[in-house]
C-alpha cells in the first residue's frame, strides 16, 4: 500500500501548480522529501493526474527448482515469481 494517496498528491501538487508556495514550503509543511515532491510535480504535469498513480507491485521471492531435462543437469536456479 503506498504511503501517500493518489489524492494527497493531486492536492499538493495543485497548492505548489496554483502558486500556493514554494516545492520547499509545501514539502515542509507536509513532511515530504522535496525531491519527491518534485517528481510528483513532473509526472503530473507530463501525464496528468494518471501519473500520480502509484505503480508499486509487490513481489515475494520464491525458490523455483528448474532441471534442465535436455542437458540431464541437477542444477538449482532461482527466481521471483509475481505474487
Amino acid at each position: 500500500m503506498p504511503k501517500h494517496t493518489t489524492q494527497f498528491k493531486f492536492s499538493v501538487v495543485q497548492q505548489y501548480l496554483t502558486g500556493e508556495a514554494r516545492i520547499k514550503t509545501i514539502a515542509n509543511q507536509h513532511g515530504i522529501e522535496q525531491a519527491m515532491f518534485r517528481r510528483w510535480v513532473r509526472s503530473f504535469l507530463l501525464h496528468g493526474e494518471s501519473g500520480l498513480v502509484s505503480t508499486y507491485s509487490h513481489y515475494d521471492a520464491v525458490i523455483v527448482a528448474l532441471e534442465p531435462a535436455a542437458k540431464g543437469r541437477k542444477k538449482i536456479t532461482y527466481a521471483c515469481r509475481r505474487k
